[in-house]
């Protein structure tokens, strides 16, 4: 479904997706007003096996790809699509909070058949990943596995800090990661590409419910 309006009003894109599909994630592509990503599982629990989605057609139509999960991993969520090439998509699998989960690309050279690969395993939940806004960057986290960074040509990954990644986001000012007060914070940001990160907001500096101003309508 789509909408123009801020959400007022939404409008059916060609037929439902498969009813025996759980669909997870969707994303759009910096360079390509048409294509459509989804992630899903068919099965869900124990016995999950992924798919990706892929619209063409801003869509109509949909092909799918499958994608299997392993140990145990129970659904598959889309990371980011690179902003220059519409054919890369990073992935990333979910599981229980102790096992290990992984890291996926998606990619098609010339426009030939998508292949899947995974590049990084994860010693338990990946919650936190990130791409620079040239796409020549990766940055993926956890709560056991800490902050790691990687160029995108070759997925060797550098550890950068141990804080107990919950979220990550890059942006003009900076990296930013939601994590635990054991870290310090519960929002950060770091200007120095993960190595240190200034505190941003912490459970501590929440005084309470805000208070509106006089006339503010409630209803």
């Amino acid at each position: 479904w789509e909408t123009k309006d801020e959400a007022r009003s939404f409008t059916l894109l060609g037929q439902p997706l498969a009813p025996d599909l759980l669909g997870y994630t969707l994303d759009l592509t910096a360079t390509d007003p048409d294509r459509i990503y989804v992630s899903a599982v068919r099965k869900p629990g124990a016995d999950a096996v992924g798919y990706l989605l892929t619209s063409r057609d801003h869509g109509k139509t949909w092909e799918e790809t499958m994608v299997p999960l392993e140990n145990g991993e129970r659904s598959l969520h889309i990371g980011a699509v690179d902003p220059r090439d519409p054919e890369r998509v990073y992935l990333r699998t979910a599981n229980n909070t102790d096992k290990p989960t992984r890291l996926l690309v998606r990619e098609a050279a010339d426009g030939g058949t998508a292949t899947i690969r995974t590049v990084h395993t994860a010693n338990a939940a990946l919650l936190g990943f990130a791409l620079s806004s040239d796409g020549q960057k990766v940055y993926i986290g956890g709560p056991r596995d800490g902050l790691k960074v990687a160029s995108a040509s070759d997925f060797v990954f550098e550890q950068r800090s141990n804080i107990e990644v919950q979220c990550l986001a890059t942006h003009d000012d900076g990296l930013w990661a939601c994590s635990s007060e054991r870290s310090g914070f519960i929002a950060g940001v770091s200007k120095d590409d993960g190595r240190t990160f200034e505190p941003v907001l912490r459970f501590c500096d929440i005084r309470g419910p805000l208070s509106c101003g006089s006339g503010t309508p409630t209803g």
